[in-house]
């Protein structure tokens, strides 16, 4: 991968407005056969970290997983893709994918509820500011 193309996709999931329609769009579903190949790419594994991250639903990021968890030991061992192996819980994953599941629900419950939060207060914030 090209270190400017990695850096354009990460700034459209970090910044750009169009990201939501774009998830929505089955953009995972697009790259599933490149999740391994970009996990060992210097400049790509940032990008996949971004796609982990900002993954909205369990499926997305079970589509992730599942792909990626064939080559679990190649994951593993690479310099760049082990920290993207323990960003997901790959491990953990392939050994007891039920209870990696929940964990993943819980997470992604906690997450929206802090964000609910954060937007609440934003509103306090600006009601004040008036």
């Amino acid at each position: 991968c090209h270190p400017n193309g990695s850096y354009l996709l990460c700034q459209l999931i970090l910044k750009s407005n169009l990201w939501p329609l774009i998830r929505e769009k089955n953009f995972y579903n697009k790259l599933d056969k490149f999740y391994t190949k970009m996990s060992c790419d210097k400049y790509a594994c940032w990008f996949i970290t971004q796609l982990w991250k900002n993954a909205q639903t369990i499926e997305q990021k079970l589509q992730m997983v599942k792909n990626m968890s064939n080559d679990l030991q190649l994951l593993r061992s690479h310099i760049y893709a082990k920290y993207i192996t323990y960003e997901m819980n790959l491990t953990a994953y392939c050994s007891r994918p039920e209870q990696w599941k929940r964990n993943i629900e819980i997470t992604i419950k906690k997450h929206s509820l802090l964000d609910d939060l954060d937007d609440n207060k934003n509103k306090k914030k600006k009601k004040k500011k008036l």
